[in-house]
């Protein structure tokens, strides 16, 4: 797959990411007017507050499923993962992939790659530059940094970039085709915001920007804010579009559900899919539909301690977003 289409679907995230942070200005009015519901779906991601609605921590879950009874029992368990997080979460989350036979991770990668701490510092691709800087911004921790991926029982179960570029050629997709779709599939993502926008006491576009400038100065404000927004979106996969969507989820987690039939027909018993919190959802559907798993239980994980008081390690948000988009358009 081209360099230049890595660059498309990067840029193509950071429009996601920038169009939710300031679309969560107004929508964080709105949703404190709604009444909270039951979910009726599994949540994978949740704030936790405290008896007064304040914000406490930004967590992620670990889902466990199992199958079968007695001897031939396989217990799953889907971890779900933030990307950028507090380095005791990844500790934490290090410590417990001791406890399985096999972890199952991602990765788009070519075959035979090893994630090596060190270099992942120095890396300049576009996806990582773009994980980098909320990174940088809120004072977090990169989970390529802090989880070891050399572990014995580590198993790579993502698709390559060769591998991507077949399934998209076998649909008929090329670079420009997705590239059009994912344009269709942002305007009208912008339409709904837009219709959510008018119905709320947002203000003009200048004091929104403004606020938003304010807010990448505030670390510990945009954290909050942004936590809101992962949680209040939804569905997790939904806010990346159809496109993006088949690509960066469903074709991916269809390659580890190959990996984890392999594994249980290796014999392993307790397996552990780590992928980003994204993936869960259809993850869970093809776990039900599939193999006749059930949900057991969750055990929820502070990724982001929004109470700790944070500096930004960048003074100059502004530079930094600019110095990005430079180098993802050179």
């Amino acid at each position: 797959m081209s360099h230049r289409f890595y660059k498309a679907v990067s840029l193509s995230v950071a429009w996601l990411l920038a169009s939710s942070l300031t679309t969560s200005l107004v929508a964080q009015k709105a949703s404190d007017k709604r009444e909270s519901k039951k979910p009726t779906k599994t949540e994978f991601l949740k704030l936790k507050s405290d008896s007064s609605g304040k914000p406490l921590a930004l967590q992620t879950a670990i889902s466990r499923y199992t199958a079968r009874s007695g001897k031939n029992q396989v217990t799953v368990d889907l971890v779900g993962v933030i990307h950028i997080g507090d380095k005791e979460y990844y500790q934490k989350l290090d410590k417990q992939f001791k406890n399985y036979d096999v972890v199952l991770y991602e990765l788009v990668a070519p075959e035979g790659t090893v994630i090596d701490k060190d270099a992942v510092k120095k890396n300049t691709n576009p996806l990582r530059m773009l994980q980098a800087m909320p990174q940088q911004m809120l004072g977090l921790a990169s989970q390529l940094e802090n989880i070891n991926y050399k572990a014995k029982n580590f198993v790579h179960a993502d698709l390559t970039p060769s591998e991507i570029s077949k399934k998209m050629k076998e649909r008929g997709d090329s670079t420009l085709t997705v590239l059009l779709s994912t344009a269709a599939d942002m305007i009208r993502q912008q339409n709904k915001q837009s219709q959510k926008k008018s119905a709320t006491d947002g203000g003009d576009a200048m004091s929104e920007l403004s606020s938003l400038f304010e807010m990448m100065n505030n670390p510990n404000k945009m954290k909050i804010v942004m936590a809101k927004q992962f949680v209040q979106s939804g569905a997790l996969d939904a806010g990346l579009g159809k496109s993006l969507n088949q690509i960066l989820i469903k074709d991916r987690n269809e390659e580890a559900m190959k990996e984890l039939n392999r594994q249980m027909f290796a014999g392993h018993k307790k397996i552990a899919i780590f992928y980003g919190a994204a993936h869960m959802p259809d993850f869970e559907k093809r776990m039900k539909s599939d193999y006749g798993f059930k949900l057991k239980n969750q055990v929820w994980m502070d990724a982001w301690d929004l109470t700790k008081k944070v500096k930004a390690k960048s003074s100059d948000p502004s530079k930094l977003l600019l110095d990005m988009l430079k180098d993802l358009g050179g």
